[in-house]
Parts: structure tokens; sequence; C-alpha cells
């Protein structure tokens, strides 16, 4: 029986020299436990991955919402900085941890993988798996932010086109 040949690091090569474009297109389909297994192929995958702005990674991993009726669920697990996420769709549970300093922050939405949070008078996106946070303008006064009960996001916050509408 004859042996097939063949370099296991030339195929490696091959794979890390992926071009950008069709990387943003498998980005795009990524779940979290996939997204953070794509993250640990490469120097240049994970680069790619992080310069990806407006990828919308382990919450909700895919662009259009209505393309998947799978949306992760999270809670934080007691007084510690450790966050849980449900995805229903690979019927998994992942750990993230978090900054202690954002353990009393409260969640008011969530979307393409970012929290839009606050924390006294100071309103932040958060991403919970690159830690990445984007603070808004200061409120004035903490009953400024109790007044308004809903808060959403139709884009990234990294979206160069993104709005936040407060009902």
């Amino acid at each position: 029986m004859a042996k097939c040949r063949f370099s296991t690091a030339e195929q490696v090569v091959q794979w890390c020299n992926l071009p950008g474009d069709v990387l943003t297109i498998v980005l795009t389909h990524l779940f979290g436990k996939d997204y953070a297994n794509l993250l640990a192929v490469c120097r240049s995958w994970r680069s790619a991955c992080r310069s990806w702005r407006s990828a919308p990674p382990p919450l909700r991993s895919v662009p259009n919402p209505s393309a998947s009726p799978y949306p992760s669920l999270f809670h934080f697990s007691g007084n510690n900085s450790m966050c849980k996420f449900y995805d229903p769709f690979y019927n998994g549970t992942y750990v993230a941890q978090i900054p202690d300093e954002l353990i009393d922050a409260r969640i008011f939405f969530s979307n393409y993988g970012w929290l839009l949070m606050c924390q006294d008078t100071q309103l932040f996106f958060f991403h919970p798996f690159t830690n990445q946070r984007i603070d808004l303008p200061r409120l004035i006064q903490r009953h400024t932010l109790e007044k308004y009960g809903r808060m959403c996001f139709s884009t990234p916050p990294t979206s160069p086109i993104a709005w936040f509408p407060v009902f």
C-alpha cells in the first residue's frame, strides 16, 4: 500500500495566508466558541479578527439577527467577575472573565457581541470576550439615566454610522 506524502507544515502556511476578504466572510458566520477557536489558529488570523472592527462576535455572531433564531443568553455569577454565556445553538455554556471594576455595572442592552452598560453616570459599551470598552459622553445626573428605561443600538458601536435610540 502506497503512503500519501503530505506536508502538514505546508498546509498550515497556506491556511495562515487566507485572504482577508475570505476570512471576513468566515467571521460573519461564527458563534462564540468557533470565534474563540479561530483566534487560536495563528497570529495572522488573530490579527485579522482584532482589526475587523465591525465584527459581531460571540453574543450574537451573525450580522443579520433574523438569520439565526438563536441569541446567546448571559448572566453574571454572583459577586465575582465571571460572566456565563449560554448558546442554545450549540447547547453550550461559556465563561468569560470581566474586569472587577465592572461587577456593579448595569446592563441595558446587548447586540453584535457588545453590552450597553452603565456605571454611576457613565454609559459605555463593553465586549466581554475582547474586554474592549467604548465610553459614551458622561451623563450629568444619575436620575437622568433612570428616567430612560430602555436603550438599544442597531449597529456595532465601532461602526461609522452607529446611532443609539433612548426611550
